[in-house]
């Protein structure tokens, strides 16, 4: 009886089992370029999501794929290391940022287009704290062999455009004669600093120290100091 029972058991199994699509085995080697190029930038957005509240040398690579919900070992893979990771958000976020300076007004007052150049780095640094320490950390005091290079290349995108604003503006006599590289410093540090301050700015506002309101009323009054010291007397 029991023989009997097995039998038809088995029978009934292997029915069922035909009655199913077949599995379909992913292929080893290398994924599709499509999901590794989902795979890449899930990783990229879950370190830039890290940087917002982490110093760039404290994320450490188990929890940027905990964030992405990957397996650690998909950041060697896509990435080779951390730095290269890194190197992946300075890009995107450089890009974003170029971006942003590229659609401001070509025309008009160079004091009101010294104040909105200003402005977006604002933005850009608040919406991405972190992101100059780790510009700094890995380019600026990166001790790869390229690093020269890499330094250069980053400065050469982002100080032209205000070299020209200011020179066109001493020379329609709204500036007075300064060092443009002064200038791009301060602005750096005006905005930079804001971002990543963020205990002391909520020590000083409250906790509206975040509120895109604060961030533009800072941004008019850090213009104004700019813009008023190199103003022509």
């Amino acid at each position: 009886m029991s023989r009997s029972v097995s039998k038809s058991s088995e029978v009934s199994r292997r029915r069922t089992a035909s009655a199913l699509p077949p599995t379909v085995k992913r292929a080893q080697g290398r994924p599709p370029k499509a999901d590794a190029e989902a795979t890449r930038a899930r990783l990229i957005a879950a370190t830039r999501t890290l940087l917002h509240k982490t110093r760039p040398a404290k994320v450490t690579r188990d929890e940027i794929a905990r964030a992405a919900g990957v397996d650690p070992a998909l950041v060697r893979y896509y990435f080779g290391n951390k730095s290269a990771l890194f190197a992946e958000v300075i890009r995107a976020v450089s890009g974003e940022l170029q971006a942003r300076r590229a659609a401001l007004p070509a025309a008009g007052p160079v004091v009101d287009r010294l104040a909105a150049y200003l402005q977006v780095w604002l933005d850009v640094f608040t919406e991405n704290p972190h992101f100059h320490e780790l510009v700094v950390e890995q380019v600026f005091n990166a001790e790869a062999a390229d690093a020269p290079r890499r330094v250069r290349a980053f400065v050469e995108r982002a100080y032209p455009e205000l070299e020209a604003l200011v020179r066109e503006g001493v020379a329609n006599g709204e500036l007075r004669e300064v060092e443009p590289r002064f200038a791009y410093l301060s602005i750096v540090a005006l905005t930079e600093f804001f971002a990543t301050a963020g205990p002391l700015v909520e020590a000083l506002f409250g906790r509206r120290g975040a509120a895109a309101r604060l961030r533009a009323d800072y941004g008019r009054f850090a213009a104004g100091l700019l813009i008023d010291g190199m103003r022509r007397r």
